[in-house]
């Protein structure tokens, strides 16, 4: 690698972590870590997937009456149809499908901005629930579903609009994990309830990052397994439970 090389990339690094850091995505001990811009509409948030292109500052995308025509067709499909289902927002910079609470605020969306940059995230009682012993259970399998379908919607996103250019990072963040034990497995993987304080995470939050050239549909299997493999690990998992056993497909939970 040239010096001339690492210069650009320490350049793209920069302008997505300075993107970044507008969605409160830099730092997993801030208090309002994953909550910034869209994401503030909803009260807590469970999840939260960004997907930045080349540039996450240019203007790639109008949303003209062809755009809302494709955005409507597309918003609910993916690997899990219903998985984001709501109805069509539009705010200031992105395109939305979200679920409306009564008071306004949001259970969960996913945006495509006006950069091409994909923003989803999920209220916390979408993935986690409260155990024995008043344990915070997270749920890998609906971790898993919001991650993949977003990762899905991205890659539909920019066979669409090839003007979306890469390189691209994508950023996961889970808030609020401190004590919290992970179960709801992929099938085959059968229950776990029985957690000791070192199957309970001791971070405060999660933050996974990947850059990526590639997110056509050939290549969205492995980038997913490597993210939710990075995910399990947290815990000190090491087989692919967020997988079906046999088939090593994403799948549902097992629940027996």
């Amino acid at each position: 690698m040239t010096e001339t090389d690492s210069l650009l990339i320490d350049a793209q690094r920069s302008r997505w972590r300075a993107s970044r850091n507008a969605y409160a995505m830099i730092d997993p001990g801030e208090r309002k870590f994953g909550s910034a811009r869209t994401a503030a509409r909803i009260e807590h948030v469970g999840i939260r997937v960004l997907i930045q292109p080349r540039d996450p500052a240019t203007h790639a995308l109008d949303f003209d009456e062809a755009f809302w025509e494709w955005f409507r067709a597309l918003a609910p499909s993916g690997s899990w149809r219903n998985v984001y289902a709501g109805e069509v927002r539009a705010t200031v910079e992105a395109a939305c499908v979200a679920s409306v609470k009564g008071d306004s605020s949001w259970r969960r969306y996913l945006a495509l901005t006006r950069s091409g940059t994909i923003d989803a995230a999920v209220e916390g009682s979408g993935v986690s629930y409260t155990g024995p012993a008043e344990v915070t259970i997270l749920s890998l399998t609906s971790l898993v579903q919001y991650l993949v379908t977003a990762l899905d919607f991205g890659s539909a996103a920019l066979g669409r609009y090839p003007r979306i250019e890469g390189p691209w990072e994508i950023s996961v963040a889970v808030p609020h994990t401190k004590g919290a034990a992970l179960a709801q497995f992929a099938e085959g993987w059968g229950r776990f309830e029985n957690w000791s304080d070192s199957q309970r995470l001791q971070e405060d939050a999660l933050l996974l990052t990947r850059e990526v050239q590639d997110l056509s549909p050939d290549c969205l299997d492995s980038v997913a397994k490597s993210l939710c493999g990075q995910l399990v690990n947290a815990w000190g998992i090491t087989e692919p439970r967020f997988v079906d056993r046999e088939t090593r497909e994403f799948g549902r939970a097992g629940w027996g």
